[in-house]
């Protein structure tokens, strides 16, 4: 998790929207086996879409994190 953390940190300064979007999308389905960690970069790709007026792409974020929690309770 810290690895990825600084990844981003390290990506977010070339300040490429679109690079940046898929590092996070790339970090969460490495998190496919841990769904707390995939929800929370979920989270975190929808606040960078927020961020740079994507809200259609954010809102995409946030009902695939709700999909994985309701994967889990009917499960």
């Amino acid at each position: 998790v810290l690895d990825d953390t600084i990844m981003v940190a390290q990506v977010r300064q070339r300040e490429d929207y679109h690079g940046i979007a898929d590092l996070y999308f790339d970090i969460v389905r490495g998190y496919d086996h841990i769904p707390d960690l995939r929800i929370t970069w979920l989270r975190s790709l929808a606040d960078y879409h927020t961020e740079n007026g994507r809200d259609a792409e954010a809102g995409m974020c946030l009902m695939r994190g709700a999909m994985l929690v309701l994967n889990y309770l009917t499960q």
